[in-house]
Formats: C-alpha cells, sequence, structure tokens
C-alpha cells in the first residue's frame, strides 16, 4: 500500500493497494469481455460479405458496431475499419498488455491532505485493508467506508 499524488487530482491523495488475489480474475474478465466482443462484431463482418442483402454503407455499419462496443466498454482494445463495402477489425495488444500489466492494483482516494503524514502502517491493519480496497471507496467528505456504487447518504 503506498500513498501517490497526481496533477490529475491537485491536493488529494491517492491510496494505491496490490491485490495479488485480484490480477487473475481481472485477467479472466477481460479476457472473457474481449472474446464476447470479438464474437459479436464477427456477426457483423459476416452480415457485411454476405452474398444477399449485406449490410453496407459507413452508417449503418458504425452504428451497430458501436452498439455492440458501448455494450462492454472494449472499444479501447480494438482497431476498427469501417467502409461502404467492408468491416475489419484487429485487438491492439500492445494496449491490452499494459492494461494486463495494472491488474492487481487498486486506488482510492483518501481524505487526509497532502500535507498531513500518512499515519504508520501496522500489518494486520494494512493487510485487512489493503485486501477489502477492491469493494470500497473511500469518500472524499469523510472517512466512512462503503461499497462501490451505493451512494453516500
Amino acid at each position: 500500500m503506498t500513498a501517490v499524488s497526481s496533477p490529475d487530482y491537485p491536493g488529494e491523495r491517492l491510496i494505491v493497494c496490490r491485490n495479488p488475489a485480484l490480477a487473475p480474475e481481472r485477467a479472466r474478465k477481460r479476457e472473457d469481455l474481449l472474446q464476447a466482443t470479438e464474437r459479436d462484431l464477427a456477426a457483423i463482418r459476416e452480415a457485411v460479405g454476405r452474398a444477399r442483402r449485406p449490410l453496407h454503407g459507413i452508417a449503418p455499419i458504425a452504428r451497430k458496431v458501436g452498439a455492440v462496443l458501448d455494450r462492454r466498454h472494449m472499444a479501447k482494445h480494438f482497431d476498427i475499419d469501417i467502409a461502404e463495402d467492408r468491416f475489419a477489425l484487429t485487438r491492439k495488444t500492445a494496449a491490452i498488455a499494459a492494461e494486463a500489466a495494472l491488474d492487481g492494483l487498486d486506488d482510492s482516494i483518501s481524505n487526509r491532505p497532502v500535507a498531513a503524514p500518512m499515519p504508520p502502517v501496522r500489518h494486520g491493519i494494512s493487510t485487512r485493508l489493503c485486501f477489502h480496497l477492491p469493494f470500497v471507496r473511500i469518500s472524499r467528505g469523510n472517512a466512512s467506508a462503503r461499497p462501490r456504487g451505493i451512494p453516500p447518504r
């Protein structure tokens, strides 16, 4: 567990924690999403290339491709090439590998000011906090922890 700062978040302290148990799960989920997206995009590619009533035109093809990419938020992992009568895609292997390198890292925002020193890390507490960070978001306004997705009261 470490505290870092970023120019994107001035005056805030970001807490980063490594959770080795989370890395394989994120890798599996990413690969499942990539395969499902490729399967759906392959159906569009077949529709563009079929002999009877092919899907043609940049706008209709782009709308169908956009719907598939938006469903699983995988657009950043594919290079898409759309023309009047052609649709091709390739995986961005470098971007996927760069994201995979961050598997197992989680971050939260601390309400402790940047100028204030971090409290000493006690092994038992830091280990428990570290393994619960994927499910907890520390609010800026108070120190209460709650599961992600549940708004503050």
